[in-house]
């Protein structure tokens, strides 16, 4: 008996030929496109677009005198011929029906180089059909069949049907050039989930560099794969009369560690399903999705644009969702996608490729990933937010030893994107300009059986042993069992791990056992590392601190400064902690602290660098303020706009007696600078000396300022020192942890 299917095309084949950035200029006009370019000074923007057979490309001159030149008779390898007059103030649209590459110029500005070049992709799609033969052992069993684009990583389509001793799956939606998987297994143990072989029987046929209408012949064998499937989650549309036309977004994530799944975009119709593979059976996942309802090109919070969020739940396989339009309206805090496409990395063939995204003023990773490199291939990372700025780092293992070693033995490279304005596409050719990324690696915690804390709030902190800072934190949604992972875990240095179960609901830390807390030690670290823990009552009061965060805005007039910040203790005057930018690259930017505990007062004392000679100075030299935070109750954000209402954080002071002063020495322990200071004593009046633990003198400068003595200990080695502070009269001795 044969048996023949079709494989159902996933209606969202989320093309990414297009840059995504041109997506914000791009609009629907009869199955087709309309792209805009900008012609102004001596440049077209976006001076090169790919789109699809049968778009349409419109030119608006908005500034100065210009024309588009794309005749054959200027270059003689367009297919075809297109442009206009040069003049003021013009439009000019023209539909590219055949496939290729055009180039095209502003006659009057061409020697300044204002060219521009179109792409023009075929429409064409082919046939793939897979021809199964000997299939005896899965008579009757359930097949499920799909076909993944090698380089976008995206599926073309899947089906599921009852198996045969012969049968033919066709998909259609293959393209020219491209590779892909072709992905299938039989339910052999019919539980209706997929199985790792051999409890399932599983397959992985390659199929290369397209060139047309394709078969494939495959013959049962036991030479089994493991295609860690995936189950499909579709979305039925109904009644969205109010968007028809309009483009809509949607995001899955899963719902313990926010890390997502799949996103699509569409213009949205009355009726319509969008299809994402990619859910797991046992995790649940939120579906977020937004339409464009004011047609700016951007997600803007509801009203000004419409969105939801659906809950789905432990997830048992395929499955489908309904959604009827209301204005139940959900603020989904959408971000944007950031694609990078490669090419040209033959070098790399086979190698592990790492890439991870970092927020460039605050220093936090967006997300990584890690594949195997091809030719050409794409990576994908949602996460990235309008108008902040980013550096896109990424390495091949060149040398195959499993860890990052500094170029040229591997092969590193860094991009920059700046001032996000949406989906973003950024293009890398292979080339030998490499930079030392200092790349750090992932720790994954795999936690089980913590059943106690279901939907508790669950909080996470990894912490450098050596310096006692706060190299990343994670606060998730607690489950009987998920994965975490806290990205920043440097070679050959060592951790704690702690982490907490807020199991009194309060929102605050309390010690064991009103809230649950453990810690586990990471040392020595070799790479990318896997702790395993099991739930159990062996706690550890972990002395947890909340974080600070100060969002700095309009802060242009200290751009290329550097700038520190002071968290102190309002009751005693103690700096808890110090904070230094070296160097503030853009107007607004945030700067982290996790030194606060509930119930305390704070003074935030900062200032910046105005007159860049890297010393403290009383304002109007430095510019200097102060925030007050009383009574935190957990993480806590701050927000300062500049502004010129100075404050003196270190106030002058002094006075004739010195005999039993109390001396406060900050930051302890420290990295670069140290400060000493009373209220009652003149510092001239002193003689400072620095001595290791053995005894000897150390090599210090310092700077006396009437009541406060900064020392810089930036020279030193890594340990524990003595300051002592001797005047006729009296004598001082302060440990200091230099770092």
């Amino acid at each position: 008996m044969k048996t023949i299917f079709t494989l159902a095309e996933i209606l969202l084949k989320k093309r990414f030929a297009t840059f995504m950035v041109l997506l914000l200029l791009s609009i629907t006009i009869y199955g087709q496109k309309l792209h805009i370019v900008e012609v102004r000074d001596t440049e077209y923007d976006p001076a090169e677009l790919e789109i699809a057979a049968g778009d349409t490309v419109e030119w608006r001159n908005v500034q100065g005198f210009h024309n588009v030149n794309g005749t054959q008779s200027t270059y003689a390898s367009n297919p075809e011929s297109f442009g206009n007059a040069a003049g003021n103030g013009w439009t000019y649209q023209y539909v590219f029906t055949t496939a290729g590459s055009y180039d095209y110029q502003c006659d009057p500005h061409v020697g300044l180089g204002m060219v521009g070049r179109i792409i023009v992709s075929s429409d064409e799609s082919f046939m793939l059909t897979v021809n199964f033969i000997g299939m005896n052992p899965h008579i009757g069993q359930d097949f499920y069949f799909a076909v993944v684009d090698k380089y976008s990583g995206l599926e073309i389509g899947r089906a599921q049907t009852t198996a045969a001793v012969e049968f033919v799956a066709e998909v259609s939606g293959i393209e020219t050039g491209r590779s892909y998987y072709i992905d299938f297994w039989a339910d052999h143990n019919g539980n209706g989930m997929y199985d790792s072989p051999p409890t399932d029987h599983a397959w992985r046929l390659n199929l290369d560099d397209v060139t047309g209408d394709t078969t494939l012949l495959f013959a049962h064998n036991t030479d089994f794969t493991d295609i860690m499937w995936k189950n499909l989650l579709t979305i039925e549309f109904n009644a969205m009369n109010p968007h028809v036309g309009q483009n809509l977004h949607l995001a899955v994530k899963e719902s313990v560690t926010g890390t997502e799944v799949g996103r699509v975009q569409t213009t949205a119709s009355e009726t319509f399903n969008v299809a994402v593979p990619g859910i797991e059976p046992g995790k649940s996942y939120h579906v977020d999705f937004w339409v464009d309802f004011n047609e700016n090109g951007r997600y803007d919070t509801p009203p000004a644009d419409h969105a939801w969020r659906i809950e789905l739940n432990e997830v048992s396989g395929d499955t489908v969702l309904m959604f009827t339009h209301n204005t139940e309206f959900t603020n989904v805090m959408w971000s944007n996608l950031l694609t990078v496409e490669f090419s040209n990395m033959n070098p790399h063939v086979g190698q592990d490729f790492h890439l991870a995204v970092v927020e460039r003023n605050s220093g936090i990773e967006v997300d990584r990933r890690h594949i195997t490199a091809g030719v050409d291939f794409m990576v994908t990372v949602p996460g990235i937010e309008q108008g902040k700025s980013y550096d896109i780092d990424f390495w091949a293992d060149h040398n195959g030893n499993g860890i990052y070693d500094t170029p040229p033995t591997d092969h590193a490279w860094r991009l920059g994107l700046d001032d996000v304005m949406g989906d973003t596409t950024l293009t890398f050719t292979h080339n030998t300009n490499f930079t030392d990324i200092m790349w750090k690696y992932m720790l994954t915690l795999e936690f089980s059986g913590m059943n106690p804390h279901v939907g508790q709030n669950f909080y996470l902190s990894l912490d450098d042993k050596n310096s006692g800072l706060v190299t990343s934190r994670a606060h998730v949604t607690a489950d009987v069992n998920y994965t975490l992972k806290v990205a920043g875990i440097e070679s050959g240095k060592s951790y704690k791990v702690d982490f907490w179960a807020d199991h009194n609901g309060n929102g605050m830390y309390d010690a064991p056992p009103t809230d649950h807390a453990w810690r586990l030690d990471l040392d020595d670290v070799m790479g990318d590392t896997t702790l395993m823990f099991s739930h159990n009552t062996s706690f550890t009061d972990i002395m947890w601190n909340n974080r600070v965060t100060v969002e700095f805005l309009g802060m242009n007039p200290h751009i290329g400064q550097m700038l520190v910040l002071y968290v102190v203790n309002s009751e005693d005057g103690i700096v808890v902690d110090t904070v230094t930018i070296d160097e503030i690259t853009e107007a607004d930017f945030s700067v982290h602290s996790y030194s606060i505990t509930p119930g305390n007062t704070y003074n935030i004392n900062f200032f910046a660098d105005f007159n860049n000679n890297g010393l403290y100075d009383a304002p109007p030299v430095d510019h200097a303020w102060q925030l007050v935070l009383e009574n935190p109750t957990g993480d806590t954000t701050l927000e300062f706009v500049h502004n010129t209402n100075f404050t003196d954080i270190f106030p002058a002071t002094s006075a004739p007696l010195v005999e039993n002063q109390t001396f406060r020495m900050y930051p302890n322990p420290a990295k670069d600078n140290v400060w000493i200071e009373t209220n009652n004593f003149n510092a001239s009046e002193y003689t400072l000396s620095v001595y290791d633990i053995t005894g000897r003198l150390a090599k210090v400068e310092s700077i006396t300022r009437n009541n406060r003595i900064e020392v810089k200990v930036h020279s030193l080695n890594k340990g524990i020192y003595f300051i002592q502070l001797q005047s006729v009269s009296d004598k001082k001795t302060m440990k200091l942890i230099k770092n």
